[in-house]
């Protein structure tokens, strides 16, 4: 403006920007003279859609007196054949088409931006109103302090980063097999979801990646969801979707540092106070764009477990691995709880006791059987070589089904030695301990358990329960608490008492009290009343 820039100026730099780039045609047959000409005049006009943005940018800015640094030119050091050279460049966003802006119009997201970035394209935009579904079949629990950021999984130190990455793979897995090895959906950022795909997860664990999961349906089934991580961008980026937005400089933070951290309550489904330091931008503009592209990518990567179609045949479980707050109800908040060696056990479906055994099943695990011992006596206080039944209850986990076996060694002096597998993981256990361990001696299964039979309002009096509206009975949800199952729903006052007859005989042989009640009086002028049996009394 000091070099007397107006507006004016601005459009006239438009017009003959526009005149540049010209109207040259191409068609079929063309005279070789006409084709050279029209290339001319196409590399005359190859920059000129840059100029024509650059000048929009400068007449926004001589002609809004509010904005004092432009959010839509910036200046950026480039190398080049001359050298270092700093050049102008311009950003600006796409305009919602004249002939809409004023149609009535209604704007639905499942992640809908904030008003602050609706409004840099509907200026006139109502303030949309907050709608949450309920989702009262689905389970939200968030694991916080996890090794999950880029610099723990993707650090220089590869060494760390793949005992990082271990970490996380193991705690899929226990996930996994926590609910019953069923349909799992992980969403990572994609050079973490590489790494998981191709780290031998279990063949029912799928793996997609943040910005690449919007629409998708095909998981609308799955019985459990974790999130693992987040996209986060840094202040310099959402900075410059604000000033794209607005077209002035945001408030910027300096160049370097990284967001201030921001103490946030997590909203807990119980009211146990939970809180977490998260990434907040001073700026209102510049701190809705950084939530449109990490908060907004994970409830959009936890919406494809379709939580809100979900019934009491289907529940889902959403695990959120991270440091975060969404707008979800949590049911749970859990510190990160590293899982250790025997989740691979537990994953191939077979838990030994025996260090020299397990050093010789999982040698990428246990080199040898001083280490495996090592690791058994860390884990169980145990100073011997092998434990017994403790061990393998905390070994087997959660899942139920499993049963427990004992093999014998070929070889003088051998002992037997116990252990357990999952018949649905392991068809076979003989065929997989030769495999592993080589040929047995002898092998004993045990014989698998019976369910005793639950017994239920039919299992009484049926002259009883034919007096009665009895409640139907289901087997609880896996992974929640069982619900009161209420045996009467209506009571007949007409009906007579019955009673058991253990209790009948003992009734009979007490005297039989007066038909009213026995009035006692005490120390004090109130009477006090004594209830007595009466064969009238209801």
């Amino acid at each position: 403006m000091r070099a007397g820039l107006t507006t004016e100026l601005c459009t006239a730099a438009i017009s003959a920007e526009w005149t540049l780039k010209g109207g040259a045609t191409l068609w079929p047959g063309m005279p070789e003279e006409e084709r050279r000409k029209a290339a001319e005049a196409a590399s005359k006009a190859r920059h000129a859609k840059g100029f024509i943005a650059l000048w929009h940018a400068a007449r926004d800015l001589v002609g809004n007196p509010e904005i004092e640094v432009s959010g839509h030119l910036y200046l950026e050091h480039r190398e080049g054949d001359d050298g270092r050279v700093l050049v102008v460049k311009a950003r600006s966003r796409r305009e919602i088409p004249v002939g809409l802006q004023d149609v009535p119009a209604l704007i639905l997201d499942a992640t809908l931006p904030a008003p602050e970035i609706l409004k840099a394209f509907f200026p006139q935009i109502d303030t949309p109103p907050a709608i949450e579904a309920a989702m009262p079949h689905v389970r939200v629990r968030q694991i916080i302090d996890a090794p999950v950021s880029m610099n723990k999984l993707r650090p220089k130190d590869e060494a760390c980063a793949g005992r990082n990455l271990t970490a996380v793979r193991r705690a899929i897995v226990r996930r996994f097999i926590e609910i019953g090895r069923r349909p799992m959906l992980v969403i990572a950022q994609k050079a973490v979801a590489d790494r998981l795909r191709s780290s031998g997860l279990p063949a029912g664990v799928a793996v997609e990646w943040f910005n690449n999961v919007a629409g998708l349906d095909q998981y609308r089934e799955v019985r459990a969801l974790m999130v693992v991580g987040r996209t986060v961008p840094g202040p310099t980026a959402v900075e410059a979707l604000a000033g794209a937005l607005t077209g002035r400089e945001a408030n910027l933070i300096p160049k370097g540092n990284w967001y201030a951290p921001t103490v946030r309550g997590i909203r807990t489904r119980n009211g146990s106070p939970a809180g977490v330091e998260c990434d907040a931008h001073p700026d209102p503009i510049a701190e809705a764009c950084r939530w449109q592209v990490c908060e907004g990518e994970l409830m959009q990567a936890i919406g494809r477990g379709r939580g809100v179609n979900r019934t009491t045949d289907t529940p889902l479980d959403i695990d959120i691995m991270c440091n975060v707050v969404l707008p979800v109800t949590v049911d749970a908040v859990e510190a990160w709880d590293q899982p250790g060696e025997e989740i691979e056990m537990q994953a191939d479906g077979v838990v030994l006791e025996s260090a020299a055994d397990m050093a010789t099943a999982w040698p990428s695990l246990w080199p040898t059987a001083g280490a495996a011992r090592v690791w058994l006596h860390r884990h169980t206080g145990a100073s011997r070589s092998t434990v017994t039944d403790p061990y393998i209850d905390t070994l087997i986990g959660k899942c139920n089904g499993a049963r427990r076996f004992r093999y014998q060694r070929p070889g003088v002096g051998q002992k037997w030695r116990a252990g357990a597998y999952y018949p649905a993981v392991v068809p076979d256990i003989r065929a997989w301990l030769t495999s592993r361990l080589g040929p047995l001696a002898s092998l004993q299964v045990e014989k698998a358990a019976s369910r005793a039979p639950r017994q239920c309002a039919a299992d009484y009096d049926p002259a009883l329960v034919a007096r009665y509206a009895c409640a139907a009975q289901a087997e609880p949800a896996q992974g929640r608490p069982a619900p009161v199952l209420p045996e009467i729903s209506r009571l007949d006052p007409d009906a007579p008492i019955s009673f058991p007859p253990f209790v009948r005989a003992i009734l009979d042989r007490r005297p039989a009290p007066p038909p009213q009640a026995a009035r006692e009086t005490g120390s004090g002028s109130r009477p006090r009343f004594r209830l007595v049996h009466s064969e009238h009394a209801a």
